[in-house]
């Protein structure tokens, strides 16, 4: 039998609710499921349920206040409680006083052990904890220790499925090992929110509501999800830590990890300042249990939020998680040895939106490794190392079905983008030299920007005059292939620039039969060619001259190569009363229809026409 029990997956399910005794009792109930890889006859004495109750200093003691099924009279044996068999259903029940009781409950067969934790309280209204108030009694006073009342209240919350744990005004001091029972991170279970008075602001104040990390826990995790967790928040408070002490870039704010397959959905961040952290929020792998780093950490939501002297504001080191990060500010550390100073790193990532956001100072506002799926929408950073950084290593020289995609943004310092990358952008305002170091393997694609300021504005012209439009600029994007790049007009000081296109071009026009599939129109200026069409250094222009003649010429130095047909050429025809004079040049060509062959000047007469040539002012016939 012992075999057949070490072969078996335990299920231990809680079901609390509530029953009235002569004195004040809850009654806790559950069953233990043995899913046996045979069938087995389990005999009723061989397993136990023993019950341990903490005493409030850590340690644990068999529990005392235990009391069987009101209908029995007897106290619990103190050395556990018989099973009730039925088949490989194992019921149990017990009750306990009213208010907060922590016990251990071990389930025992032969050899064979299984330890459950039960934070058990009376059910809270509402489902919202105020974390000040008993039997929880946080201080908030930034020098007591709360890190044991906020993770006692935030596994009671788990217990009952998640509710809100209320932090008002105060600075809340975690971490201190040498206060507090309970060590970092606070781990926090699905459904539940922490809840604080106000998020703070980016000044020195950080609000009047603060989690604050002892100096003595740097290098530490504040709190930490899971795998397999659904529905937690945070909202309306500081996370703070003191980035002045030495390896503070060790230092965690809100730390996932979690292992596939399994997931972990729905987090939300709202109104969160995140100050003087190594990395605000970072999503990680278990490498032990996860080495493809494939687990799901999905529909992650950052809004309002503030990450300030953050060595790194969010990071992400696995492929499976998306992200929407809206109206939210990264204020940089300044960028020194030993310092990273990113507002956003995805070494790893899936899909992100981010609009409305903006940051400056310090390093790059966005560093990114492995191609993901990221749209940048309405949003600025300035003063910053780079902008935007898309790095290449071994392994990860990116991929063109990801693209990177900017609207309507502001970004003036470098966007260096490397390796296998697709760039769109929309309208979007850039420097002159925001683009000079892409990569040769970057497709680009530009619909509408610009880059540089408006030539027509004084203001600009005068304050910042190298950012102004003077010139028209071919070299925007580096050394990347520009697949398209829409035109922009002259304006101010500003020359037109052409549109281009970078690859095989194709014009179809099927819905209009009567109209032109393709139609070049230019200025009256003769000096402009219409179109040019060539191969390397070498081109050929198609123009009309201030004579009225399409000229078709090639930049080849003379002698000309010439140029070939591979069909007969039809020569304008025209009765000898009719041949052009005036203004028509030397060497043009024509066929005379009623002209006589070998005749100079041409003379009507013979049959068939002969092909006409004007030499020094006169057609001659050959």
């Amino acid at each position: 039998m012992k075999t057949l029990w070490q072969r078996s997956m335990l299920i231990l399910v809680f079901m609390l609710g509530s029953f009235s005794l002569a004195w004040a009792s809850q009654k806790i109930s559950g069953v233990v499921v043995l899913r046996q890889a045979a069938c087995a006859s389990v005999g009723v004495s061989d397993a136990k349920l023993t019950i341990y109750s903490y005493n409030g200093d850590g340690s644990t003691s068999l529990a005392t206040d235990i009391y069987r099924n009101a209908a029995l009279t007897q106290h619990v044996d103190q050395q556990g409680l018989d099973f009730i068999r039925s088949n490989v259903f194992f019921a149990w029940e017990f009750y306990v006083p009213d208010g907060v009781r922590r016990y251990d409950i071990v389930f025992s067969e032969g050899t064979i052990t299984n330890k459950f934790s039960l934070t058990y309280q009376v059910p809270f209204p509402d489902g919202y904890i105020n974390v000040k108030a008993p039997p929880y009694n946080a201080k908030g006073n930034g020098v007591d220790d709360d890190t044991e009342a906020i993770q006692k209240a935030v596994n009671d919350l788990g217990i009952v499925g998640g509710g809100t744990l209320y932090f008002p005004n105060g600075f809340y001091k975690v971490g201190n090992p040498t206060l507090s029972r309970y060590n970092l991170p606070i781990k926090i279970p699905s459904g539940v929110t922490i809840q604080g008075a106000n998020g703070g602001t980016a000044s020195t104040s950080l609000g009047s509501c603060r989690l604050q990390l002892s100096d003595s826990a740097v290098g530490k995790t504040v709190f930490q999800i899971g795998e397999c967790q659904d529905r937690m928040n945070i909202k309306d408070i500081v996370i703070y830590a003191n980035s002045s002490l030495p390896n503070w870039t060790q230092t965690v704010g809100v730390e996932a990890k979690g292992a596939a397959p399994n997931s972990t959905y729905h987090t939300d961040f709202k109104n969160v300042t995140f100050y003087g952290l190594g990395r605000g929020i970072s999503v990680v792998a278990d490498l032990v249990n996860d080495p493809v780093q494939g687990w799901q950490f999905d529909s992650v939501k950052v809004d309002h939020c503030v990450f300030a002297i953050c060595d790194v504001g969010i990071y992400t080191h696995v492929y499976n998680t998306d992200w929407h990060i809206s109206s939210t500010w990264f204020f940089l550390p300044a960028k020194v040895t030993g310092v990273t100073s990113n507002g956003m790193q995805i070494e790893k990532g899936g899909a992100y939106l981010i609009e409305n956001s903006f940051g400056g100072g310090g390093g790059n506002w966005l560093e990114a490794l492995v191609s993901s799926n990221i749209t940048i929408e309405n949003s600025q950073c300035e003063g910053t190392t780079n902008s935007l950084v898309f790095k290449t290593v071994t392994g990860f020289e990116g991929d063109y079905s990801y693209p990177i995609s900017i609207l309507n943004s502001i970004f003036g310092d470098p966007i260096r983008i490397q390796g296998r990358r697709t760039f769109t952008s929309h309208g979007s305002l850039y420097g002159p030299t925001t683009f000079s170091t892409l990569g040769s393997g970057v497709r680009v694609y530009s619909f509408g920007d610009r880059f540089c300021y408006d030539g027509n504005n004084p203001v600009l012209n005068q304050n910042d005059p190298s950012q102004v439009c003077a010139e028209e600029r071919e070299t925007d994007f580096g050394g990347a292939k520009v697949i398209f790049r829409t035109g922009q007009p002259a304006d101010g000081r500003a020359k037109a620039g052409a549109a281009r296109v970078g690859t095989d071009f194709e014009i179809k026009n099927d819905e209009e039969p009567t109209k032109p599939v393709l139609t070049v129109m230019a200025p009256n200026d003769y000096t402009k060619p219409l179109v040019r069409l060539g191969q390397s250094s070498f081109f050929y222009e198609v123009r009309r001259d201030a004579s009225g003649f399409l000229s078709f010429t090639g930049s080849q130095d003379p002698p000309y190569k010439g140029y070939r047909f591979d069909a007969p050429v039809q020569l304008p025809t025209f009765a000898h009363a009719s041949l052009p004079s005036g203004t028509v040049t030397g060497g043009a060509m024509v066929y005379c229809s009623n002209c006589l062959r070998n005749s100079a000047p041409c003379v009507v007469g013979g049959s068939g026409g002969a092909p006409a040539t004007i030499i020094n002012g006169v057609w001659e016939c050959k």
